[in-house]
Parts: C-alpha cells; sequence; structure tokens
C-alpha cells in the first residue's frame, strides 16, 4: 500500500469502492497514508502500453533488448497478468520467469483476484503448474489453497524446456 507502484486494487480503494466495514475502510487509508498525491493507473491491464510493460518487467527481472525509457511504475501483480495475456511468446513466457523471479513479494490474493476478474484463473493455474513441474517452485500451503480454488483448463500448456531454458537464462 505504501509502494508508488501503481495498481487497480489502490484505485478501488481511493475510489471508495467499499461495500461494507467503511470504518475498517478509513483505518487502512489512515494506517497507510495514503493520500491525494496517488496517480491513479486509470486503465486496464488489457491497456497498458509497450513501453510501460517493458519498464516494468525490466524492473522485475525480466530483461529484454528493447529501448526503454523511464516510465510509471505498475504493480508486480498488474504486470504479471498484462505479461500472461501478451500476445507475444517471449513475453508471455516471460510472466512465468516474473512470476518465478518475485514469488515472495508476490501479494497471491490480488493475484488471484486479477485472474479471476477476467476469467483467466485457468492461465494463472497453468503457469503455476508448469513452474512445479519444471522444479523451479515448490508446491507450499499458500500456494496450495489458491490452486485449489483454480480449474484446469486443458487449453492452456506451457512447453517445459522453454520454461527451463528461460529460467537458466534469467536467474
Amino acid at each position: 500500500m505504501k509502494s508508488d507502484e501503481l495498481s487497480p486494487i489502490k484505485d478501488l480503494i481511493l475510489d471508495k469502492y467499499i461495500l461494507y466495514n467503511s470504518l475498517g475502510f478509513w483505518d487502512l487509508i489512515t494506517r497507510n497514508d495514503i493520500n491525494s498525491d496517488y496517480k491513479k493507473l486509470n486503465k486496464y491491464p488489457q491497456e497498458i502500453t509497450e513501453e510501460e510493460l517493458a519498464y516494468n518487467y525490466n524492473r522485475f527481472g525480466f530483461k529484454l533488448h528493447e529501448k526503454l525509457t523511464e516510465e510509471t511504475k505498475i504493480s508486480l501483480e498488474t504486470i504479471i497478468f498484462a505479461m500472461s495475456i501478451n500476445d507475444e511468446p517471449r513475453i508471455r513466457y516471460g510472466s512465468i520467469i516474473v512470476l518465478k523471479k518475485n514469488i515472495d513479494k508476490i501479494n497471491l490474493p490480488y493475484l488471484f483476484y486479477i485472474y479471476k476478474r477476467y476469467n483467466k484463473l485457468g492461465l494463472l493455474r497453468a503457469m503455476i503448474f508448469s513452474l512445479i513441474e519444471a522444479k523451479a517452485l515448490e508446491e507450499n500451503k499458500n500456494i496450495e489453497q489458491y490452486l485449489d480454488l483454480m480449474e484446469e483448463d486443458p487449453n492452456i500448456k506451457f512447453d517445459l524446456n522453454t520454461i527451463k531454458e528461460y529460467i537458466k537464462l534469467y536467474k
């Protein structure tokens, strides 16, 4: 909440989209010192520009050889989602690498929320299972509880050899 990264969840909070527990809402605002200086993302993850996407996935350890300019910092979870729905396979597979490299920093409930909101839970499940199958991620209770909530989509497959190659490249 205190980071300067833009996030749709912060937008919801600042727009006061709170249905219950208004006291809890204002407690969050005051406890996390959120003020009107926050610049809103004001866009859907699908609308993140190529420049914003490149700048942000480079921030999280997935470096491709493109010309980078200083762009707006966007939350890790939003970047993973935006990468995973990208048409370019390098970037789509890169979302798995960013997920792996930052698994300890990720807010799993928020990541789950984004994928659920856009009906892409099968994609998230396939990404996580691919990392587990490639022995790049250990299943734990925290991850397991979310996997149990996601249905498998048999149409979504990732090539384990490609994932292993990307892991070697982006350690």
